[in-house]
Formats: structure tokens, sequence, C-alpha cells
């Protein structure tokens, strides 16, 4: 960096003008003053000797003379005594005059042969300054001595003027005696003193200035130029201290600034040095981050297709942390072949403790699952295992749902989490109302209450965190439910990714260049087709029993009445004996499927053709006795169903059986 001295350019300039004010200052207030008292004194001798004037002078002789034009003896003698008084005070002008406004009428003047001007003669008529009429009106009028100096610049020359009253016997004014000194000898000694004092101020004030100066070089201009030196040397040599401002020791606030400044490199350096150690420290969190939010990331399922051999479902969910790690998790996974867990949640917090209490949660909830628990056992036993030295005083909201592929039955829990969005086939999306329950980990010891349902193909159900419905924008606006449910209902023909897809471009064009504050999870499950439930065993007798429970239990799960059980209990019955005795087959499969009001329950068995509708119907009318043996269990079967089929495919003989059913 170029080296400036520009501040003790600064300072000479500065004290050069403060001198040259000075002496300015002194020159003019010594010339005023002296002015002043030197005018004042030469007015006092002009008065004392108009006084003197006036003793040669008889007020009644002057009136006399002005009255008739003519002089006398008396006039003479008083002539010559006035010359002879402006003769020896050296007095530039005596006259005695008569004053009308300005107008004057000379009485007597005396001569000054110093002069070229003849002296004016009784009767002639002149003028005094129009600026001293009213004060010279007053002397000849009142009598009054003015306070003002009659200070004036003519062809006479420059003078001050004493103007005295001439008074007859009857104390009346008739005339003014005016005495007129020069003033150039006040000119020439105020001269005289002026050029003394500026010559004076001058050397006093310039060996002022130049100690001064050099005072200030030394003790304010050289520190502060050093610490300039340093100060850019520190910048320069990536904050390397030098010891040069410990030697600036002037005792004043410039050693205080430099001790300062000092101090503040040592700072400066030792804060890079632990700036240095916290970015280093900084990048191995933020790696160690990265790590963990892989982790996490990991933990969650994300690939898709979710299951690609189960045709009956489709699933998809995403979530989206506000910081590099979040609080919010989704799972999904088959606890055996037919029941689909599927969970939403979102920790209370953020960052790192809410991720790994989310990570926790997760785990115990995917065990307890598998461990066979219902929906409320799960989140009961989960509940109690948070709560367990939860010194940090963390929850977790959860909705978790046990979908049967085979029923369609779901059984869901809700654990303070916002309520799901379910839209029914060919309908709109509704918000669904489960019981509700209180949170994860906030008291130990509660008891979950779950809801069941039963969702049909085609159906959709909307799970999500409250970072969706809380996303601001920049007019501070909530994104909201109705919001949601609107958007939601733009795309409920769409699949579960195309769903998620939409509400989170609809969020991003309603956010903007807003911040994220909260992490975004959403998961969609659409319900594609019911698997039916079905049971396979050994050809066997002994098994008709366990086929029988599985009938029952699978009919009651869809809702059909117990009429309407006992009905195709009796006709699988009739068939499974049939098959069980005669078939010769090794496995026998029972398979029931549901569609709205109507129930079909399909027998397979790998045993020998034989078509049960071939053969005749009984004749009921006639005694047990004479009736032909046979067919009695299949005509049964078709007075209790609305349908009966049979069809011999891939080596298996398939009977499937059909009715209406009412829920009642």
């Amino acid at each position: 960096m170029k080296k400036s001295h520009k501040l003790s350019n600064k300072l000479i300039i500065g004290f050069v003008l403060l001198g040259v004010m000075i002496c300015t200052a002194s020159i003019v207030i010594s010339y005023f003053k002296n002015r002043a008292a030197v005018g004042k004194k030469q007015n006092d001798v002009a008065y004392r000797i108009a006084d003197v004037g006036l003793s040669y002078v008889n007020g009644d002789d002057i009136e006399r003379y002005l009255k008739t034009g003519q002089t006398d003896e008396a006039y003479a003698v008083m002539g010559r005594y006035l010359s002879d008084l402006r003769a020896n005070m050296n007095v530039n002008h005596l006259f005695i005059a008569e004053l009308d406004g300005i107008e004057l009428t000379y009485i007597f003047d005396a001569d000054n042969p110093d002069d070229e001007f003849e002296p004016f003669q009784l009767g002639d008529k002149g003028k005094i300054n129009a600026k001293f009429e009213e004060d010279i009106g007053r002397i000849a009028n009142e009598g009054v001595r003015v306070d003002n100096y009659f200070y004036s610049h003519s062809e006479f020359g420059y003078n001050t003027s004493a103007i005295v009253p001439v008074y007859n016997s009857q104390n009346g004014i008739v005339a003014i005696l005016v005495v007129e000194i020069s003033m150039g000898i006040l000119q020439s000694v105020l001269t005289e003193f002026v050029v003394f004092i500026a010559a004076a101020s001058v050397l006093i004030i310039g060996i002022f200035i130049a100690v001064y100066l050099t005072y200030l070089q030394r003790k304010v201009v050289l520190p502060i130029r050093i610490m300039t030196d340093e100060t850019d040397a520190f910048i320069k040599n990536e904050a390397e201290v030098s010891e040069r401002l410990s030697s600036i020791l002037t005792g004043d606030e410039i050693e205080q600034l430099a001790g300062a400044i000092y101090k503040m490199q040592v700072d400066i350096k030792e804060y890079i040095r632990n700036l240095t150690a916290v970015a280093v420290e900084r990048e191995r969190i933020v790696a160690e981050l990265d790590i963990a939010r892989q982790i996490q990331t990991g933990m969650l399922p994300c690939g898709f297709p979710a299951f690609p051999d189960i045709r009956e479902i489709d699933l998809y969910a995403s979530m989206v942390p506000t910081r590099r790690v979040g609080g919010d998790f989704y799972d999904f996974f088959m606890i055996d072949d037919n029941v689909l867990c599927f969970v939403i949640a979102d920790v209370s917090g953020k960052g790192i403790p809410a991720a790994l209490l989310m990570m926790m949660t997760k785990i115990l909830i995917k065990n307890q699952a598998l461990a066979g628990l219902t929906a409320s056992e799960i989140f009961a036993t989960v509940n109690n295992q948070l709560c367990e030295n939860n010194d940090a005083n963390m929850f977790v909201t959860a909705w978790l749902g046990l979908y049967d592929i085979r029923t369609g039955c779901l059984a869901c829990v809700n654990a303070g989490h916002n309520p799901p969005l379910l839209c029914r086939r060919d309908g709109t999306f509704e918000f669904f109302k489960a019981h509700s329950n209180f949170v994860l980990g906030g008291m130990e010891g509660i008891s979950y209450q779950s809801t069941e349902t039963r969702l049909n193909a085609g159906d959709t159900l909307f799970l999500y965190t409250d970072g969706v419905t809380d996303a601001t924008s920049a007019d501070l606006e909530m994104y909201g439910e109705e919001r949601l449910q609107i958007v939601l209902n733009k795309l409920s023909c769409g699949q579960p990714q195309e769903i998620l897809e939409g509400v989170t471009a609809d969020l991003q064009l309603f956010v903007k260049d807003s911040p994220q504050f909260d992490d975004i999870t959403m998961l969609a499950l659409k319900i594609m087709l019911l698997k039916p439930p079905s049971l396979t065993v050994t050809s066997s007798e002994n098994n008709l029993e366990e086929m029988r429970t599985f009938i029952d239990d699978t009919l009651e799960k869809t809702g059909c009445s117990e009429k309407a059980r006992t009905q195709f209990l009796i006709a699988s019955d009739e068939v499974l004996s049939n098959i069980f005795l005669y078939s010769k087959s090794n496995s026998v499969t029972v398979e029931i499927k549901t569609d709205g009001d109507e129930t079909a329950l399909t027998i397979s068995d790998d045993g020998i053709p034989f078509d049960p509708l071939e053969i005749e119907d009984p004749d009921i009318s006639l005694p047990v006795e004479e009736r032909e043996p046979g067919g009695l269990g299949i005509f049964i079967t078709k007075q209790l169903m609305d349908e009966v089929i049979y069809e011999y495919q891939d080596q298996k003989n398939t009977l499937t059986i059909r009715k209406k059913i009412s829920n009642h």
C-alpha cells in the first residue's frame, strides 16, 4: 500500500490557517480598539480647544454680526485670538457659523495657511455632512453634547470635529463653534501599530506552530503512522503480530489506541486459529451429518414400487427434512403374506436429537408389529418404552395402520397425529376421523384405542405430517388443510406417486422462495384389488374343522351375516366331505372373494376329474328309502347358493359357489 502523509499535511495546513486567523483577528481587534481610543482622545482634545475658543467669543456680538453683516474692532480681536488658538493647537479648521438644517452661514473662519483654501467670510454659505444633521441639530437647538464622534472625509481632509453651541446673554443659542483636528496622525500611529502587531503575531504564532507541529509529529503523527503500517502488515502477513505497537509510549489516548490495536491483533490471531479449528470441526460434523442422513434415509423404505409382487396395493412415500437430518419418518412392511403395516410419524424438535428419537421409534414400532401385536397394543408398548429415561421430554405423534389385503380390513390407531384423508372409489377425499389418542412418549401407562374400517378396490388413503399444512408463504399464510384437500381432489384419479408429486408441486408453488421450517413427509396407499383369502390343507377329513373355522372367520371379517355364513358352511361342508372321501386328491384349497355384496367361495382339488353338476337332482318328494343314492349334497348346495359353477383346468377340479350376502 502506498504510504500517505495526508495527516501531516492536514496538520500543517490547519495550523497555518489557524495562525493566519489568529493574526488577522489580533490585527483587526487591535486596530479598531486603538483607533477608538486614539479617536476619543483626539476628540476630547478638540472639545477642550473648542471650550477655550468659546471664551474668546461674545454671543451678543455674534448675533449682531449675523443681523447687520458688519464687523468691528471686537470682531478683529476675536479673530486674532481664535486664529492664534488654531495655529498654536495645530487645528486644521476653526470656525463659527449659524446652522439652519444642513445649511451653514459662516460668521468667522480662521485661516489655515497650510492648505490651499481661502477662509470663509462673514455671510458665506456652506453645508454640513448630511449624516450628522440630527446630532448637530441637537447641539445647535438644544445645546446638548452628543456621544457620537464626527469623523469626516472631505475636501478638507480626514478630520474629527468638536461642535459646541454659542450662547448670547439671554442664554439663547445663536451659533455653533466648530474645531476640526486632522486624523492623519492617528492613521499613521495606527499603521505603525498594525505593522508591529502583525509582525509580532506572525513571529510568535510561527514559532508556536513549528514547535507544536514537531511535537505532534513525534507524539501523534508518527504513532499513527506506525499503527497504520502495522495494521497493513497484519493484513498482508496473514495475521502476524508485530511488537512495534508496544513501543508507542505517549501517555495518552494514542498509547491506549495502540495498545487496543495490539490486543485486537492478538485476539484476531487467536480467533482465526480457533475459527480454523472450528471450521475443521464443522466440516467433520457436516460429514458426519451427511453420513447420519444417509443412515436415516437408508432406514426409510425408498424402493418403489414398494411391493412389486403384491398386485393388491400400490404405495408411495416421501420425506424432505428441513435440516440435514429430520424428525419425521414413514415406514411400511409386510407382517406376513397378507397384512401390511404402514406408519407415519413426527418427532418433536429438529436436528440430531429428533433424528435419534425418530430412528428409535421406527425400530420399536416395527419390532412390536412383527411380534404380532394389534395396532393399539403396538402403540401402548412403544409408548411405555419411549417414556423410559425420557429426560429430554420429547414425544412423537404417529398414525399406524394394519391392512389385511385379503379382507380389506384396516385397523388403525392415531397418537395425536394429523388425520389422514380417504378417497373412496369414484368419490372425493374426506378427512378420516379415527379415535384420537395421546402422543407417544408423553405419559407412561396409557392405553390406545384403535379404529377399524374396510377399504375396497379403488380406495386411496393419504397420510402426511404437519410440515405440509403448516408450510408458510412469503405473506405468512399457511398452506392449511382446506388447500390440501382441494389439491388432493384434483389428483384423486392418480396413482400414489402422482398424488405425492402433485401435492409437492403445489406446495412449492405456494411457498415459492420462503424457507422450509418443518419436515415434509407424505404417504399414499391405493387399494388396487382384494386378495382372496385362501387355505390349503391335505385331503383328509381331519382338516374339515380347520376349513370350517377358516371359512367362518373370513366371512365374518367381510361383514357377512350369521345366516349367510351358516349357508356357506352347510354348502362347503357338503362339497368338502365328498372331496375328502372320494376325490383321491393330495391337497384341497379354499379361496373366498368378495365383490360388493356378492361373495364367491372356490374349492379346488387335484383329485380325479368329477363334475357334481352332472348328477341329476334327487326327487325330494319321494321317501328317503325310495330315492337314488347320491346327489343330495350338491342339490342342497345349489338350493342355498345363487350360483354354482364347475370347471376342470390345469388338472384341477374347481367348484365355485356364489351368493349375494346381507350384512345384517
